[in-house]
């Protein structure tokens, strides 16, 4: 899509829309509110999969992308970057596994104070929350068959036993890594679990 182009110009009339619409007084209205213009459980999964994350990298500042279909709603995503989340960094206190770092981003903070979009996000979170396990088993068999690539990664760029900037603490070892990793969500799920 090209700067001020049809296709362009389109997608910035619509986004000022749906800032517009989400900001007004009447923004939970059933027919004319955010819900006309944006894809409401596309928005859901992907503030959860961020929040689970607690990516410092989604808070609408770098990484975060929508897409829009010529006559569809706003969606969220593609996912995207995920270097610096899952406690793997040190900024803005993304290394712990409690407090908020995307409920408080604007559009967010805004639909929080819609009862219908927080009861979508408990519903949803109960989803993933009740299938913990299956994800701790993906992350065993992907470090599992991974095992050979890090020793590789690690024989070129050096970095597995190293502290390296915005990384959160050298663990002595992949495994140490790999179970730092399922700790560390594992009190995440807990504490949402309790607050969300």
């Amino acid at each position: 899509v090209e700067i001020n182009s049809e296709a362009y110009n389109y997608v910035v009339r619509y986004l000022a829309t749906v800032d517009s619409v989400l900001f007004c007084d009447n923004f939970k209205d059933k027919e004319n509110g955010y819900a006309k213009y944006i894809d409401v459980n596309s928005f859901v999964d992907w503030y959860l999969i961020n929040e689970i994350s607690k990516n410092n990298d989604a808070c609408f500042y770098t990484s975060c992308y929508m897409n829009l279909s010529r006559n569809g709603k706003l969606k969220m995503g593609p996912l995207w970057d995920y270097d610096i989340a899952f406690g793997n960094t040190t900024h803005n206190g993304c290394d712990q596994p409690i407090g908020y770092w995307i409920k408080y981003v604007e559009w967010y903070k805004r639909l929080f104070q819609d009862p219908d979009f927080k009861q979508k996000v408990r519903e949803r979170f109960d989803y993933f929350y009740s299938r913990r396990d299956d994800l701790f088993n993906e992350i065993n068999a992907n470090a599992q068959y991974l095992k050979y690539s890090i020793i590789e990664n690690n024989y070129k760029w050096n970095t597995l036993y190293k502290y390296t900037v915005p990384n959160n603490t050298i663990m002595g070892s992949y495994e140490n890594e790999v179970q730092e990793l399922k700790t560390w969500l594992d009190k995440r799920f807990e504490w949402l679990n309790q607050d969300l």
